[in-house]
């Protein structure tokens, strides 16, 4: 989506879909992204530049129902699925975790 020089390198297309994508900023920290509501890939990573984010590179992993993101963490448990219809969420066909290491 965004490239290692950070710049859009997505075709515009006429398809919209939700979206969910990988990306880093500036300070190194990576952020998960969820576009719930349609939009085209080209247009979502202008949007996502323009943001105050410092975002650098993003990847894109998930469109359409399937672009979820959960999160369950501290007593925080959150699920937010693709699709401004749907309201459950889909199989997914990739799952990306995240365990705490242990303190050292």
């Amino acid at each position: 989506m965004i490239s290692c020089r950070g710049t859009n390198v997505w075709t515009q297309q006429p398809q919209r879909w939700s979206t969910a994508a990988i990306g880093r900023d500036a300070r190194g920290r990576v952020l998960f992204i969820h576009a719930r509501s349609p939009y085209s890939t080209h247009d979502l990573i202008d949007i996502l530049l323009e943001l105050p984010l410092g975002l650098e590179r993003a990847m894109y992993v998930e469109g359409g129902p399937e672009a979820q993101l959960y999160v369950n963490s501290g007593g925080l448990e959150r699920e937010w699925v693709g699709g401004d219809e749907n309201r459950r969420a889909w199989p997914v066909p990739n799952v990306i975790g995240i365990v705490r290491r242990a303190a050292h």
